[in-house]
Order: C-alpha cells, then structure tokens, then sequence
C-alpha cells in the first residue's frame, strides 16, 4: 500500500503492529463529549477519553471513535499537558484495522468449536481484499455491504466465537464510518491509565452532494417541488422554520445527534454529554430524547442538570444498552413496514406504465408524477427506518435580549403611529430616525460578536427602518 511520496506501512511497520493490538487491547474506561454549538450551522466536538491498557504489552498507539466518512472536518488530538498528538496518516489507520480484522478471523477460525464442527470448508469469510477494499476511504457502499454480510454470517453460525462478533462489529462501523489512531509520545504500560483529548470542527458543506441523475421528468419535478412546499408547511421543522420562531421570541430547538455506538462497541462505562451553547441563546424547559419510542420507557434525563448556557447528560453502559438494543427493536420493525410498502402491486403497475409511455404527454407527466411521489414517500420512510437518536434542546434568547429588541421598535412603532395620526412631517422623521439609528446601533455593537444574533438583529433592524422609511412615504403620499 504505498503512497505517493514513496512506501506506504507494511505489514512489518511496527506502528501498525501495535495500533493492531491496541484496537483490542485498550479499554475506554470513560468518555466525556462537548458538543459546541459555535452558531446554527457550525459546530464543535470536543472528546476526552480516559484509556487503561488491558493487554499484556505497551502501547504507543490509541484507537479513536470512529469517525463519519462523509463529513471531513479539522481535527486535533492532544495530551493531558495540552500538547499536540500525531495524528496517523489515514493508510495506516486503515492497516491497523485490516490486520485486525484478519488476525479475528483467524483466531475465530481456529476456535475449538468451529474445528470440532468441521465447517472450514464450508465457510466463505472476507479474503484479505475484499477487506482491504471494504476499508478503503471512497470504496463503493455495495462492496462494503457484501463483505458485512460475510461477517454477519459466521458471526449467526457461531454465536459462542467472540471473535466473529467483533469482526462482524469493525465492519460494520466501516460501512459509513473509519478508525482514526493517534500516537502517544511515552508508550501506555500494561494496566496503566491515560488521558486524551480529540477535537473535531464541524463546518457547513461547501458544494451540496450532486443528484444521482441529471435528468428528471417534468412530473417528476412538479412532484418533488410540491411535496418539499407541502412538507416544510405541514412539518415546519426545517431551519428556516425553526429561526423564524426564534425572531418572533419563541423557541429554536437544537437537535443534537447522540452516537452511542461507537461508544457502546469501545466499552466505556460511563459516557458523560456536555451540550454548550453560545452567547445570546439559552436553554430553556423541557429537553426531550429522541424519538420518543425508543426513549419513551427510560427515565435517562434523571440525572440531567443545566444552567443558562449548559446541558449536562449522564448515561451508564447498561442504559447505552438498552437504548441501543430497543433502537433495533424499533429499527426492525419499521424495516419491516418499510419493505411491505415497497411490495405493493400497485408500485409494479406504476413503473411498467411509465416505461410504455415515451412522448411528453399530460398523461406522461400525470405518472411521473405518482412514481416520484411515491419514491420520495419511500425515501423518507427509509431515513425514518434508520432511527437517529438526537437530544432535543429547547433554546431561547438569552435575558435582556428579547428588551433590547422591544427598545429597537419602540421608536418605529410610535413613528408609525405619528403617521398613522398624520403629524408626521420632515423634522419628526428625522428626529425619530435618529433616534432609531442610536438605538440600533447598540444593539448592533452588542451583537457584533455573537454570532447567533447578527443575522437576527439584523433583520430586526431591517424590518423597523423598513418600517418607519415606509410609514413616513405613506404619509406624503396620503
């Protein structure tokens, strides 16, 4: 595996070596997150992770969560002192995983009961490139899938093999997610403890993903323009709807994703969540788990606190296991639900229909338009089916904010209403004007470094000088 600027790691590269036998060796004894929430697009994680070496030899070497494929941020791993960690280059990362992976497979392979039962021949477990591709950064999602499901198969067959169970973990995780390492300056001896702290900074996309095809329908279209109108009325929960609410005084819920798998899959006993959330806003009543059929048994806020700026979450290892494990009870049966859609004879008719007809016809468009809206039906189900567990968090505008905004329309609503009564003449319009521009621009200077209220207070200040400008033209005009 070599790189462009000469050898890559080899199987004898002794980092890979260790990062082998630390994936299995390390035990999380405890994971502390802080999610940050920087303003309503960016964010921040923060993790600090407290190791004890479980193996029987040093380890230079630390395995991190695993870390989203799609969602490429800056990051930085540092020590207790605060220093800089190397961070691995990803092709040894991807060694260290695949090394130990096949070293699982083979320790499985030869476990009593898989010898005793005589099925080695029988068997089919991913060869080494199949894993290797698996594991590669833009590998396809089907190639993935099908060496998981090789997994997942000797993993059902031999139930009493843990090795199996975690190969069958490692590649699951790798279906959308990698393995960072980091490199610690004094190696960890056996039995000792350490501590790191892995940063990761979450910005918006750039360049949004591009369409699967570049062509679609004019049905199709009409389709998908009218269920996202329709959707984003009847829901309202898109970010839009959400700041709206927000600038009439009301509550912006911040949904926090809660990944409790990797966690879980690393062994951590307790998994401590910090939310922070900036200058300007505050937490208010009542924080909510999501969704409610997986969370709706489980009393896990009972040792919740917060203040104006904090929202802290406690949860032990055997509550990560039962949410995960009613997670996939719920996962399965809207699976379930979903497929007995998809089989419906009248899907089949749709799509022999639209084959037949070729010439852009009102006819045409009519069924086009039921294939896409039934396919977006289907799509949206199937990101239902996957059950995201999130920590809804109400906010509200920090104390003292909501009055400086009712100072910025005092002034324009009693010029409004000097028109309105028609006394408004130049020297009032003026004079109230600058009174208008005092006041917003204090507001303005107090808002300049809080990211989550310029936009806010600018549209404000928009809306009252829009306000006042308009009342004044009406009184000429009138």
């Amino acid at each position: 595996m070599a790189g462009p600027g000469g050898a890559g790691p080899t199987l004898k590269d002794p980092l890979v070596a260790d990062a082998r036998d630390a994936i299995l060796d390390f035990e999380l004894n405890r994971l502390h997150q802080t999610y940050v929430m920087i303003d309503f697009e960016t964010f921040r994680e923060d993790f600090r992770y407290i190791y004890r070496n479980g193996g029987i030899v040093p380890h230079s070497v630390a395995p991190l969560l695993w870390r989203n494929r799609g969602v490429q941020a800056n990051m930085y791993v540092l020590d207790r002192a605060g220093a800089n960690l190397i961070y691995l280059p990803h092709e040894m990362s991807i060694s260290a995983t695949q090394e130990c992976i096949e070293s699982l497979l083979q320790r499985g392979l030869g476990h009593p009961s898989v010898v005793a039962l005589g099925f080695q021949q029988a068997l089919s477990p991913p060869t080494s490139a199949e894993i290797a591709t698996a594991l590669a950064f833009e590998s396809p999602m089907a190639t993935r899938e099908t060496v998981f499901a090789k997994a997942r198969e000797l993993s059902a067959k031999f139930p009493a093999v843990s090795e199996f169970s975690k190969v069958a973990t490692l590649l699951q995780f790798s279906l959308g997610f990698y393995l960072p390492l980091a490199l610690f300056d004094v190696p960890v001896m056996p039995g000792q403890m350490s501590f790191v702290r892995h940063g990761v900074d979450i910005y918006r996309r750039l360049v949004a993903p591009a369409p699967e095809g570049s062509f679609l329908p004019v049905g199709a279209r009409l389709a998908q323009f009218t269920t996202k109108i329709a959707y984003s009325l009847l829901v309202r929960t898109s970010k839009w709807w959400k700041l709206a609410r927000l600038f009439f005084g009301r509550r912006y819920d911040f949904e926090v994703p809660l990944a409790l798998d990797a966690p879980y899959a690393a062994g951590t006993h307790p998994f401590h969540l910090r939310i922070v959330v900036p200058p300007g806003l505050r937490v208010v009543k009542t924080v909510e788990l999501l969704p409610s059929d997986v969370f709706g048994e489980n009393d896990l806020l009972r040792f919740a606190s917060y203040d104006e700026s904090n929202l802290y979450v406690y949860l032990r290892m055997d509550e990560i296991k039962a949410v995960l494990d009613q997670r996939d009870l719920v996962k399965q049966t809207r699976t379930a639900e979903l497929e007995k859609l998809r089989s419906v004879p009248t899907a089949e008719t749709l799509r022999v229909v639209k084959h037949k007809l070729m010439k852009p016809t009102p006819l045409k468009w009519f069924v086009d338009f039921l294939v896409e809206i039934r396919e977006i039906f289907l799509r949206s189900l199937d990101h239902v089916s996957k059950v995201h567990l999130t920590v809804k968090v109400p906010l509200s505008f920090a104390r003292g904010i909501p009055t400086l905004i009712i100072f910025l329309w005092v002034p324009a609503v009693i010029l409004l209403i000097t028109a309105a009564l028609g006394r408004m003449d130049l020297n009032v319009f003026v004079a109230g004007l600058g009174v208008l521009f005092v006041v917003m621009l204090t507001i303005g200077i107090f808002a300049i470094d809080r990211r989550v209220l310029r936009g806010l207070v600018l549209a404000h200040s928009t809306m009252a000088l829009a306000l006042v400008v308009g009342s004044f033209i009406l009184s000429i005009l009138i």
